[in-house]
């Protein structure tokens, strides 16, 4: 979630079920090794790294394919 979304560390850490980001952080570290902080700014998907949905194609080019 935290590489997928724009929410802050207390949203993304109040919607997995924990009621305070300090828990929350403290558990990813844990877990993940970096600080939240950092695991979103080292693997955040922006729209350059998003993979785009290739191009439609018209039925004259598929036919030209068989």
């Amino acid at each position: 979630m935290l590489e997928l979304t724009s929410r802050t560390i207390d949203q993304v850490a109040w919607n997995v079920g924990s009621e305070d980001a300090g828990s929350f952080s403290k558990v990813f570290q844990k877990v993940i090794e970096p600080k939240p902080q950092d695991y979103r700014k080292r693997f955040a998907v922006t729209p350059s790294t998003h993979c785009a949905a290739p191009p439609r194609r018209g039925p004259e080019a598929v036919m030209a394919e068989r």
